[in-house]
């Protein structure tokens, strides 16, 4: 697969927001520091696509659990 070069930038974040309406979904990838909050990527998916992205999460994550031992859960939701 190939990465066209916009969006081979890489960002971090450290908290997201989810929002949507009828015919969409919204993901907002957060950096969240002491002094500040941005949002440093954002991804708009069908409701059909977004099923497909938290299956696909569930699954790599129960995969990682599998090779790595039981996450941590999340300190607040």
């Amino acid at each position: 697969m190939f990465i066209i070069g916009a969006i081979k930038k890489r960002v971090y974040a450290n908290s997201v927001a989810v929002t949507y309406g009828k015919e969409e979904f919204v993901i907002d990838f957060r950096l969240i520091t002491p002094v500040e909050g941005m949002v440093t990527a954002r991804l708009i998916v069908t409701p059909a696509h977004i099923k497909r992205i938290t299956t696909t999460l569930h699954d790599t994550v129960n995969k990682y659990q599998e090779q790595y031992g039981k996450s941590l859960p999340p300190k607040n939701r």
